[in-house]
């Protein structure tokens, strides 16, 4: 089931206003929350790559943190309110870094992910991520860009 979904920037001036929203939904889905301070933390052109869905009762119901690392651009946080997930938000929000970093000329996308998390795994591989290294218990994953 997809719900109507809206994509939005995540910039720096939006943050506070939005900061207790996102602490919550990242509490409750990923295993070591972060802190207001890694959503504050400065990356190279994260304001640029970062964005924040909002549900049809306009409540944020996810958000995808990312930043340039060179000519590429790497996913460092996605994540989508629990009683939300599985309704397309993640893929539309994968799918915005996709657009952007495509109208950018990058030309991939990076991320790493537990490989034993097989549902975000199978999530990723599903939008065209391949395993491109194994590092402990991480897949390297990547998006390459060639076809868009």
């Amino acid at each position: 089931m997809r719900i109507e979904t809206r994509v939005y920037p995540l910039t720096l001036l939006r943050l506070p206003e939005l900061m207790q929203h996102l602490l919550d939904i990242d509490a409750e889905t990923l295993g070591e929350a972060w802190t207001s301070h890694n959503f504050t933390y400065y990356l190279p052109h994260k304001w640029d790559f970062s964005f924040f869905a909002t549900s049809d009762d306009q409540k944020i119901s996810g958000f995808v943190i990312a930043s340039r690392k060179q000519e590429s651009i790497h996913i460092h946080r996605l994540a989508v309110a629990k009683n939300l997930q599985a309704m397309g938000i993640g893929k539309q929000l994968v799918e915005k870094i996709i657009r952007k970093t495509a109208a950018e000329k990058l030309n991939r996308i990076t991320l790493k992910v537990s490989k034993h998390n097989t549902s975000v795994v199978s999530f990723y591989q599903k939008l065209g991520f391949l395993v491109f290294i194994d590092e402990g218990d991480n897949h390297c994953m990547e998006l390459k860009l060639t076809q868009y």
